[in-house]
């Protein structure tokens, strides 16, 4: 399984997103919500251990961060963001 660490750097959260062949759409959304001066980043990672992320000064793994993140987005932008 292939994974993607999504970081919240406002609020010092990470969450793990799975994908499958190709992780485009999610890097291609992170992008759009950083040209909207959100602050938020993605890296490839091996597991989902949380260990590291919290040695790296995330307070707390926040279960569906992408889709808050998402709803976000769409709120400051009034645009939808793709999903699927």
């Amino acid at each position: 399984m292939n994974y993607l660490v999504i970081y919240d750097l406002k609020s010092r959260t990470f969450d793990f997103e799975s994908y499958g062949n190709s992780d485009a759409l999610i890097t291609n959304n992170i992008a759009l919500m950083q040209q909207n001066k959100m602050e938020v980043l993605c890296a490839g990672a091996a597991d989902k251990s949380e260990q590291p992320h919290f040695s790296a000064g995330y307070r707390s793994r926040e279960i569906g961060l992408l889709e808050r993140l998402y709803r976000e987005y769409e709120a400051a932008t009034q645009k939808a963001i793709k999903r699927w």
